[in-house]
């Protein structure tokens, strides 16, 4: 665990991976963030951890529960505000990699649409405008 520098505890691991990071998918949560959802690993969580709590039941989960009682505890701090910052600058990183990304494969899709459509275009094959009255 020691390459972990974020664990989000939470009673549903999709909505905090879209709360917190930005991400849609459990699969696109970065290595350096651990979701957790089992109380027990909840209260296992080791000395120096730095953790964020998303609840969103309407009563306590047993999740929460840990949470509380591993917090009470000690040993685990919080999200500092440096810690969020370099979390935005990460989040807006991925955000401007993702638009590049789909800038890519948009402006593929148009190269061949357009080839496509170009092969298709002969003089043979355009038909004049017909005029409605």
């Amino acid at each position: 665990m020691a390459d972990i520098r974020l664990f989000i505890l939470t009673d549903n691991p999709r909505d905090a991976a879209l709360d917190v990071l930005g991400v849609s998918t459990l699969i696109d949560v970065p290595d350096f963030v651990r979701i957790v959802s089992d109380p027990a690993q909840i209260a296992r969580l080791p000395d120096g951890a730095r953790g964020i709590g998303r609840w969103y039941g309407a009563h306590r989960s047993m999740a929460e529960l840990a949470w509380i009682d591993r917090r009470a505890m000690g040993g685990i701090s919080g999200v500092s505000s440096a810690f969020q910052d370099r979390l935005n600058e990460w989040k807006a990183a991925r955000r401007a990699e993702e638009a590049a990304l789909l800038r890519q494969i948009l402006a593929g899709e148009a190269r061949a649409t357009f080839a496509v459509v170009a092969q298709a275009a002969t003089p043979e094959t355009i038909k004049p405008r017909q005029k409605w009255s």
